[in-house]
């Protein structure tokens, strides 16, 4: 029985060996990467945005990329029962995995330093053509319409392939044939279309250098017009407007930027998010376009709770090249443009959030209840005690309190209110009507109305949509000032 299960073990490993060799010669991309145990990396994670592509050739040969314009660095590979061992040009083991998955999907699992280590990593890469395919067409992604041909614009979707191994590199090389930039500082860029057929052309010089750098320039790009693979959209070639860039850099500069750079990297790894910062800046006073650095002191930033800022470093990160990454952290944390969330957040969020705000949490021992049809549709959930977070904003004092369900921290209701004396009856009703405008151009209103008892009076106002649920009343009267303003999901 022994030699029996052994040899269904050595079966299976022969058939899954097989399978490995069929299959890995591809392009891959890295489309996901979680912890081992499938739980998702932190947004400060280094490799949660980190673009990745694999791309294996026979016998032995694979390229690794970190931007989808380039083939990448050339190493070996090695594949080992399910194991894939990457290897530098002289045959050194640089890094191993445990294929787990390879069919349509490759899922690449770390090798854990312990059995049961949580921390190690799994990736699962697609084929890029997969990649590009799930990859949403967008506005940006089209340079130019004329009639009916379309001019796209580079992009991970959408790129012309370099026939060569880098096409960056051979313009370095072929200017630095002829000129010199040792000891000399510049940026240059420039741009060309890669038609249909792969000839490129329409070149433009958006930043020069010199006249004899340009000059060069314009020779080594004229004897690569023929070396590219057209870009493909649907399977069908397209013409695509391609650039490339150039930066140069002395030593006075690029030495100090590196070391503050490397103890910035340490500091971040370590979540000492306040010194990362300082030797950030240390960094970006030498370059000051270090699209890495001016995105990883925005996470800095957005980690310390100021979201303004860290929009500010990821979209200077953008201005500076492409940046997958900045994009996704833009995305994720779009620029506030009320004073109110009709897009329900995170508790993770809404701690940054009121961070940024200046605001100061405020915690009770005691449990608080919302009264019985204060809240509509509320009532089903185990609501934990609200995060309540308080600050001055001028003669008024304001509370924000969200409320979210247990056991999964789900935000159900915000209440943001505003408390005054008698004499701000003037401002909390002003508010009302500033408030009432903000909501009006996001919510349909669906009643306005003056309330008067023994005692007090205000006013209610009610929206809502298919979604979210706003409900705003002033109280002024009986020794009570306060304006409440509720949000809920439906």
């Amino acid at each position: 029985m022994k030699y029996f299960i052994v040899l269904i073990f050595t079966l299976l490993s022969t058939q899954l060996f097989a399978q490995i060799n069929k299959n890995i010669y591809n392009t891959w991309v890295n489309a996901k990467v979680t912890f081992s145990d499938g739980s998702p990396l932190p947004d400060e994670h280094p490799l949660k945005y980190t673009y990745i592509k694999y791309q294996f050739s026979k016998p032995d040969r694979m390229h690794i990329a970190t931007v989808y314009f380039e083939k990448g660095v050339e190493n070996l590979f090695e594949i080992k029962s399910d194991k894939l061992l990457i290897k530098s040009p002289e045959g050194g083991l640089m890094n191993s995995y445990r294929i787990t998955s390879i069919k349509d999907t490759l899922v690449l699992l770390q090798n854990a330093f312990e059995a049961n280590d949580s921390s190690s990593l799994k990736f699962y890469f697609v084929p890029e053509s997969v990649y590009q395919q799930n990859l949403t067409l967008k506005p940006s992604d089209i340079f130019s319409i004329k009639g009916k041909d379309t001019i796209y614009q580079q992009s991970a979707k959408i790129y012309a392939s370099y026939k060569g191994e880098s096409f960056r590199q051979y313009i370095y090389d072929g200017i630095s044939e002829k000129v010199k930039m040792d000891g000399r500082a510049g940026h240059f860029l420039a741009t060309f279309v890669v038609d249909k057929s792969g000839l490129a052309d329409s070149v433009k010089i958006l930043k020069g250098i010199d006249n004899l750098f340009d000059e060069r320039f314009i020779k080594v790009f004229s004897k690569s017009k023929k070396s590219w693979k057209p870009a493909t959209l649907a399977g069908k070639p397209v013409s695509v407007r391609m650039s490339v860039e150039l930066r140069y850099s002395t030593s006075a500069t690029v030495i100090p930027a590196y070391f503050a750079s490397q103890k910035a990297n340490e500091a971040y790894l370590s979540k000492d998010y306040e010194l990362a910062i300082y030797y950030y800046d240390q960094a970006l006073q030498n370059t000051p376009t270090d699209k890495e650095n001016l995105f990883k002191r925005g996470m800095c930033k957005l980690l310390l709770g100021n979201i303004p800022a860290a929009r500010e470093d990821w979209l200077n990160s953008k201005q500076s090249g492409e940046n997958p990454a900045a994009d996704a952290m833009l995305e994720k944390y779009p620029e506030q443009t009320n004073t109110f969330n009709f897009q329900r957040p995170s508790l993770s969020q809404v701690k940054m959030l009121e961070k940024a705000k200046g605001s100061d949490f405020k915690a009770f021992n005691f449990p608080i209840v919302l009264a019985k049809g204060y809240v509509e549709g509320i009532e089903g959930y185990n609501l934990a005690n609200p995060a309540i977070y308080r600050q001055d904003q001028g003669i008024l004092h304001m509370e924000t309190d969200y409320f979210y369900s247990i056991p999964d921290s789900t935000i159900r209701l915000i209440e943001y209110s505003w408390q005054g004396k008698s004499s701000d009856v003037v401002s909390l009703k002003k508010l009302f009507e500033d408030n009432k405008q903000i909501v009006d151009a996001d919510l349909t209103l669906k009643t306005d109305q003056q309330n008067t008892g023994e005692g007090w009076a205000g006013r209610t106002c009610t929206w809502e949509n298919e979604f979210v649920y706003c409900k705003q009343f002033l109280i002024t009267g009986d020794g009570t000032y306060r304006l409440r303003l509720l949000i809920s999901w439906k």
